[in-house]
């Protein structure tokens, strides 16, 4: 199977943006061929998301401020987490794809029906005028037919046990995108920070 990575490219618009955000890209592909391109500007930011921030902020300097800060799990469970422990690399990140409707709420730990998912790819990281960048994508074969209408990435972080716990950090719910058997999608997550 062949398929060419679409490049990322930032438009002026892009640079004129301030402070944090994150753009979500989905590519699929069948027999070579694009066919479906979806872009969400401004995902929603996870209560996760921003605890993990607060928490790896303070350096888990202070008892108080990071049993606080709990994140929780995919599994639900709060958990509080050791901010020297954080893993957001090839092995410990997941993109995920599921069929879930439910509207993005800020407390979401897990997509509500997953189907499949995908390590992520290594990251890339770039400045472009005073916008830093982080991207970090997954290419997925489809397992079957799905009509894909939620995505999310998580990481692995450790809790005050040196336990690795899944957490979601980005949930995003869309029109669905119907994939078939061995279609190609690629998702992609960019995270942009003023600087």
């Amino acid at each position: 199977m062949f398929y060419v990575t679409i490049p990322i490219a930032l438009t002026d618009n892009d640079e004129d943006k301030s402070g944090y955000y994150v753009t979500l890209e989905i590519y699929q592909y069948r027999d070579d061929e694009l066919i479906d391109k979806r872009i969400v500007e401004n995902d929603f930011i996870l209560r996760n998301f921003v605890y993990f921030w607060l928490n790896w902020f303070s350096g888990d300097r202070y008892v108080s401020a990071s049993s606080d800060y709990k994140l929780l799990d995919v599994d639900n469970v709060e958990r509080k987490f050791d901010a020297t422990q954080i893993q957001f690399i090839q092995t410990s990140a997941y993109i995920r794809m599921g069929t879930g409707t439910t509207p993005v709420a800020v407390a979401n730990y897990k997509l509500q029906t997953e189907v499949m998912k995908q390590v992520v790819d290594d990251g890339t990281i770039w400045v472009n005028g005073n916008q830093f960048n982080v991207t970090f994508d997954s290419t997925l074969v489809s397992d079957g037919a799905y009509t894909i209408t939620e995505t999310g990435i998580n990481m692995n972080v450790a809790d005050d046990g040196d336990v690795y716990r899944q957490v979601l950090i980005c949930r995003d719910v869309f029109s669905g995108i119907e994939i078939k058997t061995a279609d190609v999608i690629i998702i992609r997550y960019i995270f942009r920070f003023n600087l």
